[in-house]
């Protein structure tokens, strides 16, 4: 005996109907999704807010700009610690000037004005004065050349310095060979405010010769 096919066959949904239900079903993935979105912002929220808690008691960062060419120059002129090759410098600048000749005359002299005493450059004059009819008429020159400064010694208390100082003075002419001597002294410097008329840290004393020709 055979029964019929009594199977239910699903019915298409009407398109109206199948329209609405895809609508509907969009809606809900879109629903879960900014729920999602709204999670992500809620979370970086609390953690904005808990890092700004936790920042709120620790000191500000100072962060400090670089010192402008004025400003560093300005601090370099007013420092107080002197250094070997500043004093070296000044030395090889002042103490040649009181030694060089050309044709009897002393054209530098003048320049160490305000860097030594000026005992130091009556004296010089006077020296380089002594002969200079003679110097003139055989055409002699003459110049300072330092070697060597050694023996620093500074005091702090009165704001002096001393240096044994050596060189080479090398007398010339037109007949005859370039002759050199052997110079020594000893320079006693004090610490020099900077100025127009001195720019350096220094202001030379006295200067004894040890070893002259």
């Amino acid at each position: 005996m055979e029964f019929p096919d009594v199977s239910v066959k699903p019915l298409p949904l009407p398109p109206a109907a199948e329209r609405h239900y895809r609508a509907f079903a969009f809606v809900v993935h879109e629903q879960r999704l900014m729920a999602l979105l709204l999670a992500g912002v809620a979370a970086a929220t609390g953690l904005i807010w808990l890092t700004a808690a936790s920042l709120k008691d620790k000191p500000a960062v100072v962060v400090r700009a670089p010192r402008s060419l004025r400003e560093a120059a300005e601090q370099f002129a007013s420092g107080t610690d002197i250094s070997y090759d500043q004093l070296a410098f000044f030395l090889n600048g002042c103490v040649p000037l009181l030694y060089f000749v050309s044709d009897g005359r002393h054209p530098w002299l003048s320049l160490a004005e305000g860097l030594v005493s000026p005992d130091l450059c009556r004296d010089a004059e006077h020296r380089l004065d002594a002969h200079s009819h003679d110097v003139a008429a055989q055409g002699l020159s003459q110049a300072l050349e330092m070697s060597d400064i050694d023996g620093v010694v500074s005091d702090k208390a009165s704001g002096r310095v001393a240096a044994h100082l050596q060189g080479v003075l090398r007398v010339s002419s037109a007949d005859a060979p370039t002759r050199e001597y052997p110079w020594a002294a000893r320079a006693i410097l004090t610490a020099n405010p900077r100025g127009r008329l001195n720019p350096y840290p220094f202001y030379l004393l006295s200067l004894e010769p040890e070893t002259t020709p």
